[in-house]
């Protein structure tokens, strides 16, 4: 597999904060180069719910 550059951006709760930490960790232990920053990237992963009405806002 080739590695590459992902960003990930979370909105949302401390859960989604959580479980954005525990996809930086396995993307990295598969040597991708994982960024939080909004950077050009070759992929991005956007994790958001709303399963609160703030989180809706």
């Amino acid at each position: 597999m080739q590695c590459m550059k992902i960003g990930i951006i979370t909105l949302g709760c401390k859960v989604n904060q959580y479980e954005s930490g525990a996809i930086k960790e396995e993307l990295e232990s598969k040597g991708h180069q994982v960024t939080t920053n909004l950077e050009p990237c070759e992929m991005y992963i956007l994790n958001t719910c709303a399963v609160t009405g703030i989180a809706e806002k």
